[in-house]
């Protein structure tokens, strides 16, 4: 099942996966010093099972989650990887599409807010940052659909601007013509 997300979220989950992000804990492993504490729940230190399960700031909105993808897990997972695995959404192919996508979402705008907060200085608020992950999964589960409406939307702009050139008795052949002199003018 091909998820319909976009490659570079792909990659920065399957890292975070294997605890290959640029967490403080795993900074300070590659000698680099920072505050290890959190930035989004300024409690506990950063590392992957914190910033992407444990953190406070991040596990109201897996709450959120689960509850509109009508999950009733204990919430009792230390890995993201673990997490992956024993979530279950049911048999349907869709559900568990739609599980796959809002989990990349969650990954993907958490380390995006983790980094707002840390270079930027910008910081959302965790019903903010719900409904921008909503935004992403909505957007992402509904591409396919989109896409078929946006060549839709193209073939009648099409359409409707062949009828005006036709209704003021312009053809293409004409533009063509005109445009050749206006080349040959110059």
């Amino acid at each position: 099942m091909e998820l319909p997300i976009p490659l570079k979220v792909k990659f920065l989950v399957w890292l975070a996966f294997r605890h290959g992000l640029n967490t403080k804990d795993v900074l300070e492993k590659k000698g680099i010093h920072l505050e290890k504490i959190c930035c989004l729940c300024s409690k506990l230190e950063e590392s992957h099972t914190h910033l992407f399960i444990k953190c406070e700031f991040v596990y109201s909105i897996w709450r959120s989650i689960l509850f509109k993808l009508k999950i009733e897990d204990g919430f009792s997972w230390n890995s993201l990887k673990e997490m992956w695995h024993n979530l279950k959404a049911g048999e349907i192919d869709n559900g568990k599409m739609k599980r796959d996508v809002f989990i990349c979402s969650l990954v993907w705008c958490v380390w995006q807010e983790r980094n707002d907060r840390l270079f930027s200085n910008k910081r959302k608020r965790s019903l903010e940052l719900l409904n921008k992950i909503m935004t992403f999964s909505s957007f992402w589960l509904g591409s396919k659909k989109i896409s078929a409406r946006a060549i839709r939307l193209q073939e009648r702009r099409r359409k409707k601007s062949a009828d005006r050139m036709q209704a003021i008795g312009v053809d293409r052949r004409q533009n063509r013509a005109m445009g050749d002199e206006v080349i040959q003018l110059e």
